[in-house]
């Protein structure tokens, strides 16, 4: 019930970005999600705004979509995306840096699209690189549940006494 209000949804989405390993992974994917999308829009000729409001509803994380949020009332009052993403915390200093030079050079689309593959290959890496981490726990895991199994099969067996108990 607390994951479904509005206010419990983003303390949850926030918090799970703090998170060491997976909240950084988290992190890249819902920036990649967003440089993707807004590049594709871009490409294909939706104006600016329309595709920023699109994009908001492509987010998953609430705190990064907040950020996004702020966007289109900026760019409508003058502001450029890189300016405005610049202010906020969710958004890395050599991601700005890329949207304003696309944004400088007319190529905004071709250089969300290139930030997007960015993240995605850093979020397939950290995937990797987890779950190569986990094999190993896992295989501990398994062999330790097959001895308690065989070990609970052979007891009774061993315990019996072969002279019948005289």
């Amino acid at each position: 019930r607390f994951l479904k209000t509005q206010e419990g949804r983003a303390l949850y989405d926030a918090a799970i970005l703090r998170l060491p390993i997976l909240g950084e992974v988290i992190h890249k994917r819902e920036l990649a999600r967003f440089a993707r999308t807004l590049g594709n829009l871009l490409r294909n000729g939706v104006p600016i705004l329309s595709a920023l409001e699109i994009t908001q509803e492509v987010l998953t994380n609430t705190a990064v979509r907040r950020e996004v949020e702020k966007l289109p009332p900026a760019i409508s009052q003058g502001s450029s995306v890189a300016s405005t993403l610049g202010e906020s915390p969710m958004f890395p200093p050599v991601m700005i840096s890329m949207i304003a030079v696309g944004e400088e050079t007319a190529q905004l689309d071709q250089v969300l699209m290139k930030v997007s593959h960015t993240y995605e290959g850093q979020v397939d890496r950290s995937l990797k690189t987890l779950t190569s981490m986990l094999e190993p726990l896992i295989i501990l895991m398994l062999g330790a549940l097959v001895g308690f199994i065989v070990i609970s099969m052979m007891l009774p067996i061993m315990s019996l006494d072969p002279t019948g108990g005289e």
